[in-house]
């Protein structure tokens, strides 16, 4: 009788100690991720293949990335256009992270640091260009791509690639603005 309670002591025990270390010397990385090996606040490794990796617990800090493109809301713009008129222009940026070393070492509030930049220059942007536009021209395809080119043109040096800009006009000043990211 007392065998098989030892017997069942020991499998518990053996999955206990399998389970502590294996959660704490290693980290998995699925792929929809990018896991990054901090050591001392360096980039020690960068794994963007799914899989489970070897890492010190004492040392090693794993943050985990994006693979997937990202949508932010940029804060509503109010215009004025070349024509006179007044809009309440709602923007959205839809970005992907593709250079994961360059992220880290830039971005040191990562994503909540990376969605404050891309919304600044967005929303600058977009006042800036179609205020020099009559409304009729404002929402054309063009005028998204020449914000998303110069939107690009600023984030490439913190390793984000910017897919997409969409803008819309907003109903009416008073009216809370809908998620163009949904």
């Amino acid at each position: 009788m007392k065998t098989p309670l030892l017997v069942l002591i020991a499998v518990l025990l053996s999955w206990g100690v399998y389970s502590l270390i294996t959660s704490n010397f290693t980290f998995t990385v699925d792929e929809k991720h990018t896991g990054i090996v901090l050591q001392f606040g360096m980039i020690k490794n960068i794994q963007d293949k799914p899989g489970t990796y070897p890492k010190n617990p004492i040392l090693d800090k794993i943050i985990f990335l994006e693979n997937y493109p990202l949508c932010i809301d940029v804060k509503p713009a109010e215009v004025r256009t070349k024509d006179k008129q007044r809009i309440v222009i709602d923007g959205a940026v839809i970005w992907r992270i593709t250079n994961p070393e360059r992220y880290v070492k830039t971005m040191p509030g990562m994503r909540a640091q990376a969605e404050m930049n891309l919304d600044n220059i967005t929303y600058g942007l977009i006042r800036d260009i179609t205020a020099r536009m009559n409304l009729a021209d404002i929402f054309q395809p063009s005028t998204s791509f020449e914000i998303k080119s110069k939107v690009q043109d600023q984030m490439t040096v913190f390793g984000i690639e910017v897919i997409d800009v969409r803008l819309k006009q907003q109903d009416s000043q008073e009216s809370k603005p809908t998620s163009l990211c949904d």
